[in-house]
């Protein structure tokens, strides 16, 4: 069995895993939920689990700082930014000289 070769260490978790592939429907676990309280019950942190609607999570420290990081543009990229409107402008040139070729006489 794949789960006895990936969880050898487990017996537990390996027989909830095992429980909640079950081909048989009247086998497995009737909901999420009661798949989570089995997942629980094996030392499972409760933190994983999704807060309930309408309660506000904040995000880590580690993720705003990497936002923070992310809204300002580094000096090397400050050189590049007239290439945008320039390839817009191409993009329409070629168009026009694609619409040129394909209808000469209007």
């Amino acid at each position: 069995m794949v789960l006895a070769v990936c969880l050898p260490s487990r017996p537990r978790l390996r027989a909830v895993v095992a429980r909640a592939l079950e081909k048989d429907r009247d086998r497995r676990y009737a909901t999420a939920l009661a798949f989570g309280d089995a997942r629980v019950a094996l030392g499972g942190r409760p933190s994983d689990q999704t807060p309930p609607a309408g309660v506000a999570v904040p995000p880590p420290a580690a993720a705003t700082v990497r936002l923070a990081d992310a809204l300002t543009a580094p000096a090397h990229h400050a050189g590049i930014r007239w290439m945008i409107p320039v390839l817009a402008v191409l993009l329409v040139v070629l168009a026009s000289v694609f619409l040129m070729m394909l209808y000469p006489h209007v």
